[in-house]
């Protein structure tokens, strides 16, 4: 994705989603809408409401992106 109306597009089709993947291996996944699009990446990670260490990724579609928190 490379531009914020692309990020809302996707968001509306229910294809962005925000996966924490914890140490143990279990996997949380958080379906984004439009609204959330505003917010920073930082602020998503926070609200996943992951406890201990994770790995997020942000999923568009079939594209998946590996986020640095």
């Amino acid at each position: 994705m490379t531009t914020h109306s692309a990020a809302r597009r996707v968001a509306a089709q229910n294809r962005l989603r925000l996966i924490a993947k914890g140490l143990d291996g279990e996997q949380h996944t958080t379906q984004l809408d439009e609204g959330i699009t505003q917010q920073p990446l930082s602020a998503l990670v926070g609200e996943a409401g992951i406890t201990g260490e994770a790995t997020f990724y942000l999923k568009a579609g079939r594209k998946i992106a590996r986020i640095e928190a």
